[in-house]
């Protein structure tokens, strides 16, 4: 188990920052390994931790979630409607092997 440090509380921050500036800067953008790559950094730092922090990540991701679905992406090839992406489940912790 992670235990959360307070030196990592100004990284967990920025991880809420950037994902918060992301979702009112590219709305119809594809986020997807931007938001992959911070949950493994939260989970890293063991944010999940901190309830507050948390919830601020959750809300984060869910509203970059929503602005890839603000425009439409475009349909796969040989496709008959729009890409669905669905963000990762950031609750559950990310292992590393």
């Amino acid at each position: 188990m992670v235990t959360l440090q307070n030196e990592h509380i100004q990284e967990l921050t920025d991880i809420c920052a950037r994902l918060e500036a992301m979702a009112s800067a590219s709305p119809g953008s594809d986020p997807t390994a931007a938001i992959e790559a911070a949950a493994a950094r939260w989970a890293e730092l063991g944010g999940d931790q901190d309830a507050a922090l948390a919830e601020r990540f959750v809300r984060a991701v869910d509203t970059l979630g929503a602005s890839m679905s603000a425009e439409p992406l475009g349909t796969p090839a040989g496709g008959s409607g729009p890409v669905d992406l669905d963000a990762p489940t950031v609750g559950t912790p990310i292992l590393a092997p």
